[in-house]
């Protein structure tokens, strides 16, 4: 998840120091550029986020004043989001009009659960951005283009919409109509708009705008004297060793702490000028982000303007910036903290480490250094190496997930390469973090020979990677000694001298480090966060000699059992392996019969009330919706309702009314964020349902739930010699 940390971050501080523009419309009248997202729902705000347009009226009747002009929506034919990685989940787009109320929530699934783009809706990848054709893709779209403001949303139910991390999004169209009749508003947009004039060289190109200068306030070198000496820490501009200067601060229009957990209580953050004391809390009292303040995970950014010290900048000749921390100590609590000036960054050197000489490099390096206490809540079939790698000191995630199904970029996996190739060489993690960890991990495996520096793949550095080019970029990690053959006449039926990276994947695969799936390997299959662990485990495991990762369990020796804990998920015996599957069906009807012909439910093996049929509470846990196939449309009101025993429950009943229009194309498709289910990782048991109140129980031809499911299925044994 740092690779969607730090974008998200970099979107941030873009915003606060003004390299991304709040509404502009190119010279060319052909897009309308929009900012930070102006409106989330309360109910859902980080799931439900959009652009409100200047002058729309609330349903309590507040007018919202935003820089947004109805007429560019209504006008644009597309929507487009620039992202650094794919969708991993289901992607949905809603406008509310005039009306505004629970009537006028329209919306339309532009990308399948498992992320894919669904065309007939007018969504198209390009890259990791995606294309939206509002005709295609807004639900009533005639509806849409009658009104006369609007709420443009952007839902992301899966992990919430930050974590798209959207870098850019525009409204494209003709616009030139628009700025004919707008007079200063759009032909000219006075200095801001039309002709962009100053502003082109920075908007204009896409691409082209300078990196924010970064400068690293380094050690701490101050503390408040008194009871709180370890909680008020800070640096001086005039300290010994001082990083920054008083300049520095003047020109400063953001401060990043990076830290170790996200704040659970106030934290206070503030400059001292000339001496003068004074601080301001940028946290609510349970750690929530204040006016100044942005918080991404284990990021939080704060606009200096705001801070009730930095008027007094302006005649300083030194000052001090202040941290209160009261969960801790502060110097151990923050991680990390720079200042973000507005300007072009100097050029900057990667610091990478000399290349070792040759018998530095040892698998003993790898040793483990966190211990795993349920850190993710959204683990895959690839659970077990993800939590190794999170034990190795590998990965971190975010928020308290990894998000195991989302693309892995050329970018992030050469930062998880230098990551690992540092500890391999010296024993220590390569250090790679911040605002510029992208350009610093291509530097460092360039520098050290993992990568040519003019591989095709860094023409392209956000782009998702397949599975070969994935061995491709990890294939000069390990040395020469350490990929002894262990299997030299292994093959892949779809794998041949032709295939692009083919030595790359012999070379892994003869060293037991990748073994396919049912004799092939799938070289242009995606490759996700999820199967990276189980990569870059088997590169730090397999030469040692470790258990551990394992795409496939491994075949056990000649004459020898196979330990338990062996396998994808470490099952039993090494006879049954963990797959993956995206639907578990559920049997018709429903077994547990609660209104005849109109509401039925499905129980887990814990309900015992009931009798089992084989859904285990896991696998529940693992759904992210239910999708009822139908022979006809529902008609009348329906709801979905479930009952969960945990610690705090016991089987109470829930119910959630939900709008026919889910149905499409013969599926009603039931997303559970989306209504607001959600299933206790506590649960014991559970009973769920559908009340089709007009009875049509008997158009329902198929049932399943949709997520990512971890089944066992039983592996050939070997023949016998």
């Amino acid at each position: 998840m740092k690779t969607r940390k730090a974008l998200s971050l970099l979107v941030t501080l873009a915003m606060l120091i003004g390299l991304v523009t709040i509404p502009a419309l190119a010279a060319e009248a052909t897009e309308y550029v929009l900012g930070e997202f102006t409106w989330k729902n309360p109910d859902n705000p980080n799931a439900q986020q959009g652009w409100v347009t200047n002058g729309y009226v609330e349903e309590d009747g507040s007018v919202v004043e935003t820089e947004y002009d109805a007429a560019y929506f209504l006008a644009a034919e597309y929507l487009v989001l620039e992202m650094p990685y794919a969708p991993a989940g289901g992607l949905f787009v809603v406008w509310q009009g005039d009306a505004n109320d629970v009537t006028d929530w329209n919306q339309s699934q532009i990308c399948d659960n498992a992320g894919v783009p669904d065309e007939a809706k007018g969504a198209v990848l390009e890259g990791t951005n995606i294309r939206i054709e509002l005709s295609k893709a807004l639900s009533k779209y005639d509806d849409y283009k009658n009104n006369t403001q609007v709420k443009l949303i952007v839902c992301y139910y899966s992990s919430g919409v930050a974590d798209l991390g959207i870098t850019k999004a525009y409204l494209e169209g003709d616009f030139s109509a628009i700025g004919a009749e707008g007079g200063e508003e759009g032909g000219d947009e006075g200095e801001e708009g039309g002709d962009e004039g100053e502003e082109g060289e920075e908007g204009g190109d896409e691409g082209e705008e300078p990196a924010a200068k970064i400068v690293d306030l380094g050690e701490m070198t101050y503390t408040n004297e008194g009871d709180y000496a370890a909680n008020q820490r800070g640096w001086s501009t005039d300290a010994e060793g001082a990083t920054f200067t008083v300049d520095d601060l003047k020109a400063a229009k953001a401060a990043v702490l990076e830290v170790t957990t996200p704040p659970d209580w106030f934290v206070e953050f503030d400059i001292h000028p000339d001496g003068a004391f004074n601080n301001t809390r940028i946290t609510t009292e349970t750690g929530e982000a204040g006016e100044m303040t942005t918080i991404e995970g284990n990021v939080i950014t704060v606009d200096l303007t705001k801070l009730a010290g930095y008027e007094g900048l302006a005649t300083a000749t030194n000052a001090t910036v202040f941290v209160g921390y009261y969960g801790g100590d502060a110097d151990e609590w923050i991680t990390k903290a720079y200042l973000v000036l507005e300007g072009e960054a100097d050029p900057v050197e990667p610091e990478v480490p000399a290349d070792p000489v040759a018998g530095e490099f040892d698998v003993a390096n790898f040793v483990k250094v966190n211990t795993y206490e349920d850190n993710f809540s959204d683990l895959n079939w690839a659970g077990a190496s993800i939590i190794e790698a999170y034990e190795y000191g590998i990965v971190s995630g975010s928020d308290g997930k990894f998000n195991p199904a989302g693309d892995l970029t050329v970018q992030a996996a050469l930062a998880i390469a230098a990551n690992i190739h540092s500890i391999y060489a010296t024993g220590e993690p390569s250090g790679i973090t911040g605002g510029t960890w992208a350009e610093d991990a291509i530097a460092y495996a360039i520098d050290l020979g993992l990568v040519a520096e003019d591989d095709p793949l860094l023409e392209d550095p956000t782009a998702t990677v397949t599975r070969a080019e994935a061995v491709h970029l990890w294939s000069n990690i390990l040395q020469e000694k350490d990929l002894a053959v262990v299997a030299e006449d292994i093959t892949f039926e779809d794998v041949t001298e032709e295939t692009a990276y083919y030595d790359d994947i012999m070379t892994l695969a003869k060293a037991g480090i990748i073994t396919g799936s049912d004799g092939k390997f799938d070289p242009e299959g995606s490759f996700t966060r999820g199967a990276s662990a189980v990569l870059f485990m088997n590169l730090i495991t397999v030469p040692a000699g470790v258990d551990g990762g394992g795409e496939e369990p491994a075949e056990p020796e000649e004459g020898e059992e196979p330990e338990e804990g062996e396998g994808e998920e470490g099952e039993e015996g090494g006879d049954v392996e963990a797959q993956i599957v995206t639907e578990y069906e559920l049997p018709v009807p429903a077994p547990v019969e609660l209104n005849a012909g109109t509401q039925y439910s499905w129980n887990t093996d814990g309900d015992t009330e009931y009798e089992p049929f084989g859904l285990t509470e896991a696998i529940l846990l693992q759904a992210t919706g239910i999708v009822i196939e139908m022979s006809e449309a529902p008609v009348g009101g329906n709801s979905f309702h479930f009952q969960q025993a945990t610690p705090d429950d016991d089987m109470t009943w829930q119910q959630k009314d939900f709008s026919n229009d889910l149905y499409v194309d013969g599926k009603l498709t039931i997303v559970f964020a989306d209504l607001g289910v959600e299933f206790s990782q506590d649960l014991t048991a559970a009973r769920f349902g559908l009340g089709l109140w007009s009875s049509q129980w008997a158009a329902v031809t198929k049932v399943y739930l949709i997520g990512e499911f971890t089944v066992e299925a039983p592996v050939e044994e070997p023949a016998a010699e």
